[in-house]
């Protein structure tokens, strides 16, 4: 199969800049004019390319504070429309602590607030939606003891 190989028109380099600048991808692009990606790279290469909307920062706060809410990381990840290792990257190099560590935090404090309301255990970790043992777990870390009169209580300060 021959190739014919037409110039490109002033009118087809703006409309091929204006896509650019509108957002499109080079293979978008291509595919929209009838040219190939190489030939539309190289007519495009004085064209910068969109700018970022905001600070790289902004951009994952929404996925840090579904974090704090206790949602996944995963979903955190998607809704700012980043990969999982790139969101857990970036909000490690913005907040200096890991995306795990962010909403372990956030789970404890719900717990910890939940069993200081007076709330059985099971129906706490029912409620962060996290397994009973996990509850367990960090109920001790934080000083929380059980009996069987009294259920989940804050263990008393030594004097």
């Amino acid at each position: 199969m021959s190739r014919v190989y037409r110039t490109w028109t002033i009118a087809e380099h703006h409309r091929a800049a204006a896509m650019r600048t509108e957002g499109m991808q080079t293979v978008d692009i291509a595919a929209e004019l009838g040219r190939t990606v190489a030939s539309v790279c190289h007519h495009l290469r004085g064209v910068p390319p969109p700018p970022r909307n905001g600070n790289h920062r902004d951009r994952i706060l929404p996925g840090v504070e579904m974090l704090r809410a206790g949602d996944s990381i995963a979903d955190a990840a998607a809704t700012v429309g980043m990969d999982y290792e790139n969101f857990c990257r970036s909000v490690r190099r913005h907040h200096g602590e890991r995306p795990g560590t962010i909403r372990r935090r956030a789970i404890v404090a719900r717990l910890v607030r939940l069993l200081d309301l007076g709330m059985m255990l099971p129906a706490a970790a029912a409620a962060i939606d996290i397994p009973r043992t996990t509850a367990q777990r960090y109920a001790v870390a934080n000083g929380f003891t059980y009996s069987q009169r009294a259920g989940w209580t804050r263990a008393m300060a030594a004097k």
